[in-house]
């Protein structure tokens, strides 16, 4: 898929980040409805998703780069939130 100028990778960027700013919303107008068992499930089901696509990108540089590549990222990835409590950036 090849994108033809900046403004029409710019229309895709923001349609991709729609969806997160509808599911924030959605959340927020679902939450009084929903337990907090409800909520747990749907967040770990979010943060599963993620694992799943990181482990991917990670496994996709392992393969085509050699291990040392492939981690570093993700180590660093893992790594900055300790860093940032660390020295009380966040």
């Amino acid at each position: 898929f090849r994108v033809e100028s900046r403004r029409a990778a710019l229309g895709w960027c923001l349609l991709a980040e729609s969806a997160t700013l509808a599911g924030a919303a959605l959340e927020l107008g679902l939450a009084p409805y929903f337990g907090p068992h409800m909520l747990n499930a749907l967040l770990a089901i979010a943060g599963g998703s993620f694992l799943y696509l990181g482990g991917h990108a990670v496994h996709g540089e392992f393969r085509r780069q050699g291990v040392v590549p492939g981690f570093l990222p993700a180590l660093a990835g893992i790594a900055s939130p300790s860093v940032f409590r660390l020295f009380k950036l966040l």
